[in-house]
């Protein structure tokens, strides 16, 4: 602020010292020093304006990048406040371009119109005073041709706004198609089903639509332009017109004209000019600004209650009760009435068909969404009452879909304790059984793994993942289908790490393999978000209800036997002997 008013101030000087050098000169007598003075006066102040101009454009810099820092900070916590259904309702390109697009449009607003326009208001104010001390007639006719740029910016800045909008609109669009289509699996998925020449026409009309906004995003500001120069032409000619009619009549001399014409009527309309452009450009910026703050202001469903304390010396107890719990839109209750307790220690396995209500619990149990009625305890206390950071520390998760950085192998492995030593990260490869794997690898753990680890196999990659929760090496373990992508002997070799790794834990295995769950402490049968059954292997089987179907349908031989029990299951009876019906 105080380099623009000292820029306002100086840029003032020579349209002073310009109108009494012309009358000097008009007196037709007078000393060549006294003109030397007056120009290098004027010389002097726009030296003195593009070294403040510098120390300006130093602090806007500091300033607007602070602000965008700020902005990209506060929206990326926010980001990360959020609950997991939040990202799987959005594509991830959508959410990337309020990063790129729209907070890039912010920075243009905050480092060229916000800063311009407190210039320009000064100057606009600092010059209609000077212009009044000279001759108030020539500054009313002047102020006169204001409106005349107000009030069509008024129009051109909704235009703005509307064009804009569907311009950030267009690009998120375009960055979310980028991101799915040029990602490793969409590629394989383009070629595989040969559809390279329909997703070429699909990104031309994208890369069209943009283009056709973009123009007309550009016309509106050019049409503004053309008048606000049209403007610029008119009001000197104006002044030149009206101050010779002035001069005539002895109301007015020639260097107040001259000054008029040439320095302060511009000066005064091009500000104006540039605040009213401003406006259009603030007006359209808008658009940006409305969609990151509606990512800014939304408040995350899941977040830490006042008071909510740290979560420490877990044993692992889990008791899951009274449960209900329904994704937004759904028809019916994703888990209803689930009650059940998991002591410490104990292996615990969830079953039933897809849809059952298994992830959900999971996701429960790691606090990504809350219940809407019930509650999940550890050790007694609701995990509404404790810290989701310390509740996080105590759980290892391998889910049935594995992520790795596109990073090295070490790092990926790191990412679940970054300061663990040497020692334990070879512990943790010798446990998930990941020897093989980096003798494979040109160089070893520093091996970059590619996006996604798409430079492993899928049984790999698993292995990777669990080798990150054996480093974190929590109380309580959830595998979601930790072993689905293995091979049979990759499964016994992880099979065993896992159960080396669950002593002494709590374990809640999620699995549709029935072969991963025989040796849990006690099996809870899920069907439609409801426990159905609860029992152990043994028990369950000889109960022959509908663990026994999902056992019995898993693992029949082709004569139908069982291969768990080697007994005749109903199920699987196709002999002659047969009931009625």
């Amino acid at each position: 602020m105080a380099c623009i008013a000292a820029q306002s101030f100086l840029i003032l000087v020579p349209a002073i010292a310009y109108k009494r050098l012309v009358d000097y000169l008009g007196q037709g007598d007078g000393s060549f020093t006294q003109i030397l003075i007056l120009v290098g006066a004027a010389l002097a102040a726009s030296f003195g304006r593009g070294l403040i101009g510098v120390a300006e454009l130093l602090l806007t810099e500091q300033i607007s990048q602070g602000i965008v820092r700020t902005l990209r900070h506060s929206l990326f916590g926010r980001l990360l406040a959020q609950p997991v259904a939040f990202f799987a309702t959005r594509p991830s390109g959508e959410v990337m371009s309020r990063f790129s697009n729209d907070v890039g449009a912010v920075q243009n607003v905050i480092t060229s119109t916000v800063i311009g326009l407190v210039r320009n208001t000064l100057i606009s104010v600092t010059t209609l005073v000077l212009m009044l001390t000279f001759s108030w007639k020539l500054t009313m006719l002047t102020v006169l041709l204001v409106p005349a740029v107000g009030l069509p910016a008024r129009r051109f800045g909704h235009l703005a706004y509307g064009a804009r909008r569907d311009v950030q609109r267009s690009v998120a669009r375009m960055t979310s198609y980028l991101q799915e289509i040029l990602s490793v699996s969409g590629i394989v998925l383009v070629k595989t089903f040969v559809r390279g020449r329909d997703e070429r026409r699909r990104f031309g009309g994208m890369v069209d639509e943009l283009r056709v906004l973009q123009i007309r995003t550009a016309l509106n500001a050019r049409w503004f332009g053309m008048w606000n120069d049209n403007l610029n032409q008119i009001g000197p000619t104006l002044l030149v017109l009206c101050g010779s009619y002035l001069v005539l009549t002895g109301q007015s001399t020639v260097g107040t004209i001259f000054v008029f014409a040439t320095v302060l009527g511009g000066q005064f309309t091009g500000a104006v000019s540039k605040v009213a452009a401003m406006y259009v450009d603030i007006a359209g910026a808008m658009a940006p600004f409305e969609r990151i703050f509606e990512l800014l202001d939304r408040r995350p469903e899941v977040v830490d209650a006042p008071g909510a304390r740290e979560l420490s010396g877990v044993k692992g107890a889990i008791r899951f009760e009274e449960i209900t719990f329904s994704y937004e839109g759904a028809a019916h209750p994703a888990v209803d009435g689930f009650t059940a307790e998991i002591p410490a220690g104990a292996m615990v396995a969830l079953v039933g068909h897809s849809g059952a209500g298994k992830t959900t619990l999971a996701n429960l149990l790691l606090r990504f969404a809350d219940p809407q009625a019930g509650r999940v305890l550890i050790d007694g206390h609701d995990l509404r009452e404790i810290t989701m950071e310390s509740l996080n520390r105590q759980i290892g998760a391998v889910f049935q879909e594995t992520f790795l950085f596109h990073a090295s192998l070490r790092d990926n492995l790191l990412y679940a304790q970054p300061e663990a030593s040497d020692e334990a990260l070879a512990a943790a490869v010798r446990a998930a059984c990941l020897e093989d794997v980096l003798a494979t690898l040109p160089d070893g753990l520093d091996t970059v793994v590619g996006e996604r680890g798409h430079r492993l196999s899928g049984g790999e990659r698993q292995r990777v993942t669990i080798a990150r929760v054996i480093l974190k090496d929590p109380r309580i373990l959830l595998l979601d289908e930790a072993t689905s992508h293995l091979d049979s002997l990759a499964e016994q070799r992880v099979q065993a790490a896992l159960r080396l790794l669950m002593r002494g834990r709590t374990s809640l295995v999620i699995a549709h393999r029935l072969s991963t769950v025989l040796a849990a402490d006690q099996i809870l049968v899920l069907d439609q978000g409801r426990l159905v059954e609860q029992g152990a292997h043994a028990t369950l089987l000889a109960r022959g209800g509908r663990y026994a179907q999902l056992c019995n349908a898993q693992f029949a031989d082709h004569r139908g036997a069982c291969l768990i029990t080697r007994e005749k299951h109903p199920l699987f009876d196709f002999s002659t002997k047969r009931t009625k019906g």
